[in-house]
């Protein structure tokens, strides 16, 4: 069977997605299928460039890309952004106010050009922000408010997979689109037995982590 097989899979994910569902995945692979092994990159260009020129095996990501339509892709996940405020942030309720998030200092998301699907939210909302820190990692995000009165916007679901003790969080001032997050892979690859039974996992991993 394909677990019992020996590949390596290059996967594109940022280190949200490797830590919401990738972590996950590989507590179960290493266990059921100890001779397959995952390699990620990290640095976005397009799907064209990283399934077709990269040969990445999948690239797992959320938002709309040119060309997606040429690529076979499955739902994984949905996620939100939340609000999340250092400890010396005073006067934060339920909801972020606007005066809030334009007057705090903010941490923007910036990865290989791309922006965070919650900076370009609130772009398109009409919504300042102070940036007083731009960074290429979520997962940094606790460690960076900690002491301080800056505010960020993080996912849900990894607020849950991190130490964020001693923060605060709020909604955002307005409504966000949900974050969807897709799996997409080149049709040379759809009848792969591994890569197949590597997607089905990856599926069924993402389903147990719940609704958030």
């Amino acid at each position: 069977s394909a677990a019992r097989q020996t590949r390596h899979f290059r996967v594109f994910a940022n280190d949200y997605v490797t830590a919401v569902l990738l972590a996950p995945l590989m507590r179960e692979l290493v266990v059921d299928a100890p001779g397959i092994s995952l390699e990620t990159a990290s640095a976005f260009r397009s799907l064209d460039e990283h399934l077709r020129d990269d040969r990445l095996d999948l690239v797992l990501a959320a938002g709309t890309f040119e060309g997606a339509e040429r690529f076979p892709s499955a739902p994984l996940f949905d996620d939100r952004f939340v609000c999340i405020a250092g400890d010396r942030v005073t006067g934060l309720r339920e909801r972020l106010t606007q005066a809030q998030l334009s007057a705090l200092p903010y941490i923007s998301y910036r990865q290989g050009g791309a922006t965070s699907y919650a900076d370009i939210e609130l772009d398109r909302a009409g919504l300042t922000r102070r940036t007083a820190l731009t960074i290429e990692s979520f997962v940094l995000v606790p460690g960076l408010l900690r002491g301080t009165n800056m505010i960020t916007m993080l996912q849900r679901r990894l607020l849950a997979a991190l130490d964020v003790s001693g923060l605060q969080t709020a909604r955002p001032p307005v409504r966000l689109a949900p974050l969807r997050e897709r799996m997409y892979w080149h049709p040379r690859s759809t009848g792969d037995p591994a890569h197949e039974w590597l997607r089905e996992r990856l599926v069924r991993v993402a389903r147990s982590l719940g609704r958030r």
